[in-house]
């Protein structure tokens, strides 16, 4: 069976979003992560410096999602 390479990736991001949408880099960087996984060549996570909005909403869709800080 040929299982073609995929690609890991970590998005590293320091978000502050606490509302009801994601806006600026969060939301380019949810945007970015789908197509990646559309494209299933790519494996995004996304990494936060604290919890909030943008790992949340990733997780829920199924993507790994990780905070440096419990709080």
């Amino acid at each position: 069976m040929n299982v073609p390479n995929v690609l890991r990736v970590a998005h590293l991001v320091d978000c502050k979003g606490t509302g009801e949408h994601l806006w600026g880099k969060e939301r380019v960087v949810a945007l970015l992560m789908r197509e990646q996984r559309a494209s299933g060549r790519v494996d995004p996570m996304v990494v936060t410096f604290a919890p909030g909005m943008l790992g949340e909403i990733l997780a829920a869709e199924g993507f790994r999602a990780a905070s440096l800080s419990p709080q």
